[in-house]
């Protein structure tokens, strides 16, 4: 099987992305970082940062809205199907884009920098907050993910913890990371969110 390497060191019998090391690449990704500064203004950057952040905010709460009124059951999809895995996929699309490009463009580095830092940012800063949010508001919310959904987010990190640990990557890693993903997105079809099937209360 041939292999990539994800930074710059790689073993034998294995094809390199970055062929002078990972720091031709740390030097190709400032100056790529340089050249967009120099394009685009400090004060145009915060602008339309804040634009697309409130687009995406008033988009994703008509999202919501429309979920909340019954849309899973007008398209005839689950709600668990949904949530967890239309909805990430619309509100990191833009995420999902820039990591495709760099991988295509052979930055491996960058590419898991916006793969695996978003999901761990989500995980540990995004979701907290939002429980701790809405405890200030009085709205119940709570980290009770129940059995399937903590199986599911230990399935995906031990996953990518085997596919990440030795710092290469190959077609067949890819292919079983695309096989899983679709077999958790049937499960969140075919299973009900609520935890009745695996003998839990509902809340």
């Amino acid at each position: 099987l041939r292999g990539e390497s994800f930074g710059g060191g790689g073993g034998s019998g294995v094809d390199e992305l970055d062929p002078a090391g990972s720091g031709q690449d740390a030097m190709d990704s400032e100056s790529d970082i340089a050249g967009v500064q120099s394009e685009l203004p400090l004060w145009d950057g915060i602008f339309w940062l804040a634009a697309i952040t409130v687009t995406v905010a008033v988009l994703s709460e008509i999202i919501v809205e429309g979920i909340e009124k019954g849309a899973s059951h007008q398209l005839h999809i689950p709600t668990s199907f949904l949530s967890a895995i239309l909805l990430p996929i619309v509100g990191n699309a833009a995420e999902h884009a820039s990591a495709i490009i760099f991988a295509y463009r052979g930055r491996m580095s960058l590419t898991m920098g916006i793969a695996v830092g978003s999901s761990v940012q989500v995980a540990t800063f995004v979701l907290p907050l939002c429980v701790l949010l809405a405890w200030a508001m009085g709205q119940g919310l709570s980290l009770d993910l129940h059995r399937f959904g903590s199986l599911s987010f230990i399935g995906s990190v031990f996953l990518v913890w085997v596919a990440v640990q030795d710092g290469q990557g190959h077609w067949l890693k890819g292919v079983v990371l695309v096989l899983a993903y679709f077999v958790l997105s049937l499960a969140y079809w075919v299973l009900p969110w609520d935890g009745k099937a695996f003998g839990e209360e509902t809340p």
